[in-house]
């Protein structure tokens, strides 16, 4: 026998409505446990791998404020001793009357304010009570400014 017709099928009528479906205690707690395992295992991991980065990110920082201070300390090296070259007097002097066209000054035009003597342009050969006035001079201007 070769067996029923293909186009002969059975029909059934299915009626889900009645069917309630209550919640699986079991699995529920196997699903619970399983994720406490889980987590048990994934937390002391994650704070691990979060000590390591946070110790790797301030160890970048501690590098970049190294090289900040390194930078730093040669930045002020070198203006100490542009502040050197630039205080010296006769520097100071031949770049006034070379940049501002300042001509140098003359004994006639040199004003004495409360009793100081001026300082002489030019160093130049001075008698030595001149030195000590001058010495005397410099010391009071130096004292009076930090």
């Amino acid at each position: 026998m070769i067996g029923p017709a293909p186009r002969s099928r059975a029909r059934f009528s299915v009626r889900n409505g009645r069917i309630v479906r209550e919640p699986d205690t079991i699995q529920t707690r196997t699903l619970l446990i399983a994720l406490g395992l889980g987590l048990l295992v994934l937390v002391p991991f994650m704070a691990n791998v979060w000590g390591h980065s946070e110790k790797r990110r301030l160890g970048y920082e501690i590098a970049r404020a190294n090289q900040q201070l390194v930078a730093a300390r040669e930045e002020r090296r070198l203006l100490r001793t542009e502040e050197a070259c630039e205080s010296d007097l006769r520097k100071v002097q031949e770049r006034a009357i070379s940049e501002l066209g300042l001509l140098p000054r003359t004994p006639a035009a040199t004003v004495v304010v409360h009793g100081i003597v001026p300082v002489p342009a030019t160093p130049g050969p001075a008698d030595p009570d001149q030195e000590m006035v001058l010495a005397r001079t410099r010391g009071a201007v130096r004292g009076a400014q930090p």
